[in-house]
């Protein structure tokens, strides 16, 4: 597996798969953890890691086929979290029980032990502070990450879709390839994949907006349009509207419903879309348009589209071609 090298943010980002037949070697693959692996279960030891980042962010997918106890401390700048997609069998993250159903942190001056089960399989996101392009961001997730808690427990479905939202991320940049123009890719997943984790924690219970004013209301409505168009790359998150607006994500809801009647997430992917349906119209396929914001699932982006507009994106396509002729 290729190191994480420091630079800019425009370094080259890299897609790594290692499988492993020795404990020792799988142990050693994300090398910014300094990890130690003890073997418990017995049997032969299968294991891979696939991987793609740069100097910023990293995205990983493990798997073990034995019963595991890690030890490791990721560098002081770092921040590491991920769920469990899959095990068998008892797990634990410095003497506290975790299941598939918690969000895991790993990052902390105290370093970390870890239990893992036999048929064990982790996805995880390193962010590395000192080199991030997104300080804000940063700041806002490591504040909802202060508890002293490693296991902290996510509302009812979150970890899967967040495992799924990774996963998908990776193999949308894979197919993007590992070249240096791409780097503005793997900068919009940085940010969604933060946002989505700030947006994991439980909803606030205070609302800091004034009284409702319709002209004070609309304005927020142009400020979050204006923000999410002008990020045709970065998509923008609820989580991080509420950072850059200095508002509660709860607050940013109140205003999409008394305002237009819909959700904030409802509006920012009707934002989304119909910027795709323009820009179907001069690109060459659909998944180029689609990933330039930020539509990484297009299983689940197709269906949205005919949602939305009546069609599939292949039939726009179709007939914007057709026009051009």
């Amino acid at each position: 597996m290729n190191t994480l090298g420091s630079g800019n943010m425009k370094s080259i980002m890299s897609f790594d798969l290692v499988n492993s037949e020795d404990i020792h070697d799988q142990a050693s693959q994300l090398d910014t953890w300094h990890q130690e692996y003890s073997q418990l279960s017995s049997g032969q030891f299968e294991g891979s890691i696939s991987s793609i980042g740069n100097n910023q962010f990293r995205l990983f997918n493990e798997r073990m086929n034995r019963s595991v106890l890690q030890k490791g401390m990721l560098k002081s700048d770092g921040l590491g979290v991920g769920v469990m997609v899959s095990s068998e069998g008892h797990s634990m993250i410095c003497g506290e029980e975790v299941t598939n159903k918690e969000l895991i942190v790993f990052s902390g001056d105290a370093g970390f032990e870890f239990l893992s089960p036999d048929r064990f399989e982790f996805i995880g996101i390193e962010i590395r502070k000192e080199e991030t392009s997104h300080p804000v961001m940063h700041d806002a997730l490591l504040e909802r990450l202060s508890s002293n808690s490693r296991a902290i427990v996510l509302k009812p479905g979150e970890a899967n879709r967040f495992a799924l939202n990774i996963t998908s991320a990776m193999k949308g940049l894979q197919k993007k390839g590992t070249t240096a123009d791409n780097h503005c890719a793997l900068d919009m997943v940085h940010r969604q994949i933060v946002g989505s984790l700030i947006g994991l924690f439980a909803e606030e219970d205070f609302d800091d907006l004034e009284p409702y004013n319709r002209s004070h209301y609309w304005s927020l409505i142009c400020d979050i349009r204006d923000l999410v168009i002008s990020n045709p790359e970065c998509p923008m998150t609820v989580a991080e509207l509420a950072v850059h607006l200095d508002l509660s994500t709860r607050s940013i809801r109140t205003v999409c419903q008394e305002t237009l009647g819909i959700s904030p997430n409802y509006f920012l992917r009707a934002l989304r879309l119909s910027e795709v349906r323009r820009e179907i119209k001069y690109t060459k396929s659909v998944t180029e348009a689609a990933t330039c914001w930020g539509f990484w699932h297009f299983g689940y982006f197709s269906r949205d589209y005919r949602k939305m507009f009546g069609e599939l994106p292949s039939e726009t396509l179709k007939s914007a071609k057709s026009f051009r002729v």
